[in-house]
């Protein structure tokens, strides 16, 4: 993938933590910044310098669950990265492991599935070629799992399965066809069947979340249930994340969009009532709050939820 310096920072002078160099590196990227580091000049770092970082950290892991860790969480603050920056990491991850353990089927698959998740994380801001990545390696993955799969990181290898699942029903949703609805649904269920078995209440009750939003958009949906679905969701996570989780502010702001939109005159047969929009936008403006506080205005998180803001017309 390409990427240039400014895909990786709008900044100048900006500072490396790594190589403590303000310029591009030799690929001529910028340092950059996706992840949840504050401040004006905290967490930059050149992609290359990162892939090198990582790539003596993986070198020296014994434990094939932490393999990728270091290619996929910011070791300043400890989030993950995000955005073009993630997708590009990703890539490194995948050469690296090319490069330097060719052979290794089990190191391949985690890392087609550090890029799975990088991908994903680009939410509606994926190009055509990358949504087609993400299906080639959801395939891919479906296939090899089974054949690496062992006793002792059984949970690892179901985890990327149902994160299969996940990617390929999000790309047949986006089909909008008969055949891409029931391949979404299946895809949905199967996720759901993956996050039981492990016992993942937090999967189960994103995958019943994503099942709801597939047969909403296939019609017939009732609207008090599907909300409660996804109140359900949020309420699940402040319990298990907190609220400043960011699955959590994930899910409140889902959840204030969908009080939003039923709440619209246009579903006049379910019109929810003004007091339901107050709340819908009560809790949106929480988010923003929230999101602004932990993450900063810049996040992906904090820009998804402005999204909002626009599309319902509201002033944030």
């Amino acid at each position: 993938m390409e990427l240039s310096a400014t895909a990786l920072s709008s900044e100048t002078e900006v500072v490396c933590y790594s190589c403590q160099e303000c310029g591009p590196d030799a690929s001529g990227h910028l340092p950059g910044r996706s992840c949840a580091c504050r401040g004006s000049d905290a967490g930059y770092v050149h992609l290359s310098c990162l892939a090198n970082y990582a790539s003596e950290k993986s070198r020296h892991e014994q434990s094939v669950q932490d393999f990728n860790r270091s290619w996929e969480y910011c070791p300043v603050c400890e989030q993950k990265h995000r955005g073009e920056f993630a997708v590009a990491l990703a890539t490194e991850f995948s050469a690296f492991v090319c490069r330097e353990y060719p052979h290794d089927a089990t190191l391949r698959v985690i890392c087609l599935s550090t890029k799975l998740s990088a991908l994903m994380g680009l939410t509606n801001q994926s190009s055509p070629q990358q949504m087609t990545e993400m299906v080639t390696i959801g395939r891919l993955l479906l296939e090899m799992v089974p054949q690496v799969s062992t006793t002792e990181d059984k949970e690892m290898f179901l985890s990327i399965k149902g994160n299969a699942h996940h990617a390929l029903g999000t790309m047949a949703r986006r089909e909008i066809t008969s055949e891409g609805d029931k391949r979404m649904i299946s895809h949905f269920q199967s996720y759901l069947e993956v996050n039981e078995e492990l016992g993942y209440s937090e999967g189960i009750c994103f995958a019943k979340v994503l099942l709801a939003d597939a047969r909403s958009m296939c019609g017939g949906v009732n609207i008090k249930e599907y909300l409660s679905v996804h109140l359900e969701a949020y309420e699940s996570r402040v319990v298990d994340f907190g609220e400043e989780g960011e699955l959590t502010i994930h899910a409140g702001t889902r959840y204030a969009e969908l009080l939003l939109k039923f709440s619209d005159p246009r579903y006049a047969e379910t019109a929810l009532g003004r007091e339901r929009k107050r709340e819908g936008l009560d809790l949106l403006s929480k988010m923003k709050t929230i999101s602004v506080r932990v993450f900063g205005p810049d996040h992906l998180v904090t820009k998804e939820i402005s999204r909002v803001f626009v599309e319902n017309e509201l002033v944030e």
